[in-house]
């Protein structure tokens, strides 16, 4: 069997390599070419669909063109020229709504659309050579849609990180924070905020300033183009300050003191804000609220209380100090 089948492919590939096949294949692809040729000299009647676009929409309304029916026409023309037809997404009719007829239809305010009157203009889209027939469509109702408005707060979906020594010396600056949007009730209702586009991953070590649209629903307006968004980052630094302990609930008439009398606070700055800091913006506590006079206790907990929000990490040692209270001596007048 195998012998049989590597037979017939031998006989198959002499035929292939053969003068008389080759001259053959070349008549073939030339009677195919004028057969094309002949087809495509001849005249042909197609339908093809105009996509509505709309302007001039009074500001109290809106219109869902997603909604519309395409308006329909008969071109006619030989193939060559047809082939050059616009595509589907180039065959739009830009249509001037203040100027069209307005109704009531069923309570909606609806504009009326003849597009037999646009047949110039529809003419005007189309190549040489190719003769537009008719259109199809008679009557085309566009409803108007109530518009409502609604200010809304920005969400920005951003996804950046910080280089090694790098941090913010602020928080983001998001401009404008809220847009004014206007839409069809049923949507503006089910909104809570607007949303950022997603931007592209992107590592910092320097202020930088972002311009992201917006990602917003179908037949949805926002008053804003973009929302501008800016990072303050600056490179940090270690800063190492002794603060002095700051006994709270002292009991009444006694002294505190502490072994040592300071601790030792490291923290990680902005270059911005290094000369700024000081001993005094750093609160170290040490609570005596449950430390009774003339109890055993000899060591207390120390706790920090505050610090500038501008400070990236912070630190401090001892955690633990001894402490002694002394009471204090009251000096009698006479």
């Amino acid at each position: 069997m195998k012998k049989q089948i590597a037979k017939s492919a031998d006989k198959i590939m002499k035929k292939i390599k053969s003068p008389n096949f080759r001259t053959f294949l070349v008549f073939l692809l030339i009677s195919i070419l004028i057969w094309t040729i002949e087809k495509m000299r001849q005249n042909y009647t197609v339908e093809i669909n105009y996509n509505i676009t709309v302007a001039e929409v009074p500001d109290e309304y809106i219109v869902d063109t997603d909604g519309l029916d395409p308006i329909r026409a008969v071109v006619s023309g030989d193939g060559f020229n047809l082939v050059r037809l616009p595509n589907k997404r180039h065959r739009v009719l830009n249509i001037n709504v203040s100027q069209l007829r307005k109704t009531m239809i069923d309570g909606q305010k609806t504009a009326i659309l003849m597009p037999r009157r646009y047949t110039h203009d529809l003419s005007q889209t189309l190549p040489d050579h190719i003769t537009l027939e008719r259109i199809e469509a008679d009557t085309i109702y566009i409803p108007l849609l109530k518009k409502t408005k609604k200010l809304l707060p920005i969400v920005v979906r951003d996804e950046v990180s910080l280089e090694s020594q790098h941090m913010y010396s602020a928080q983001r600056i998001v401009e404008p924070d809220s847009v004014w949007v206007s839409g069809t009730n049923n949507i503006i209702d089910t909104m809570q905020a607007v949303y950022t586009q997603k931007s592209p991953a992107v590592t910092l070590h320097d202020t930088i300033s972002l311009s992201l649209n917006f990602d917003l629903p179908h037949n949805v307006e926002v008053n804003a183009p973009c929302v501008q968004v800016t990072y303050p980052v600056e490179t940090y630094t270690e800063k190492i300050i002794n603060v002095p302990i700051t006994a709270i609930n002292l009991p009444q008439g006694y002294n505190f003191k502490a072994f040592p009398p300071t601790v030792t606070v490291t923290t990680s700055i902005g270059m911005s804000k290094f000369d700024k800091l000081t001993a005094n913006d750093i609160d170290i506590v040490a609570d005596l609220q449950e430390v009774k006079p003339g109890s055993k206790q000899q060591k207390i907990k120390l706790r920090l209380a505050n610090y500038p929000d501008y400070i990236r990490t912070i630190s401090y040692s001892p955690i633990f100090v001894e402490f002694l209270l002394e009471k204090r001596h009251v000096t009698s007048t006479k």
